[in-house]
């Protein structure tokens, strides 16, 4: 039985070695990507689309993730903040950070950028792809001006852009843990935006509502009261 019992472990050993899985998607993550991570400051500004003035009080959160194809993705580092009356925003540098699990990888499109403030729509841009082999990352919007669009009054695509922001991206990748509480400029906004549309009524119908959603989703992950 014993003897029985190493055979078939043998097998199966040997098919999980000659699989592609992993290799592409265990092995060379381990081997070929660094395994720990700095990130460079990041600074900018938000202007009006139409004026090219600056826009104040705009939420921005900064998300990192790590992914494969095979395997799955997990947030790795994310933080928020908000425009100044001048527009500017800052994310301080840091690092160094363990990449965990390690047949994760830090994608050369990270990080992408979240901005948004009730009546503009929101934007989410990242980076150019490139090698991703490097330790230290950057953004390709340090330095530079995002322009919001601001969305004229009882326009309906406006209210389909926050019901789309509320549940294809915070409810999707942000309540299902606790990760939103990294980010509470971001929450705050998204929150303050689909109230208004809710009091206008011009919320999305079918849409649920943020306001009596995401409570019991931060309490079905054990986080704190939102």
């Amino acid at each position: 039985m014993g003897w029985t019992l190493g055979v078939v472990a043998v097998l199966l050993l040997g098919l999980v070695v000659m699989s592609p899985i992993f290799w592409e998607g265990i092995v060379l993550p381990m081997i070929v990507f660094p395994p720990i991570h700095y990130a460079a400051a990041i600074d900018g500004r938000v202007i009006d689309a139409a004026t090219g003035e600056p826009v104040p009080d705009v939420a921005v959160a900064v998300v990192w993730e790590l992914e494969t194809e095979m395997v799955g993705h997990r947030l790795f580092h994310l933080e928020s903040t908000h425009t100044g009356a001048d527009g500017r925003y800052h994310f301080a540098a840091w690092g160094p950070k363990l990449r965990f699990p390690p047949m994760l990888v830090l994608q050369s499109d990270q990080p992408n950028l979240i901005f948004f403030k009730p009546g503009y729509f929101y934007r989410i841009v990242g980076n150019t792809l490139r090698d991703n082999r490097s330790m230290t990352r950057h953004s390709d919007w340090d330095g530079h001006d995002l322009a919001l669009l601001r969305a004229p009054t009882d326009d309906k695509g406006y209210a389909k852009s926050v019901g789309e922001l509320t549940s294809l991206h915070v409810e999707k990748f942000f309540l299902v843990d606790c990760s939103w509480e990294r980010i509470p400029d971001l929450i705050t906004a998204a929150l303050e935006g689909s109230d208004r549309l809710i009091q206008g009524r011009a919320w999305p119908r079918g849409e649920t509502q943020p306001r009596q959603l995401w409570p019991e989703l931060a309490q079905r992950a054990g986080c704190s009261p939102l």
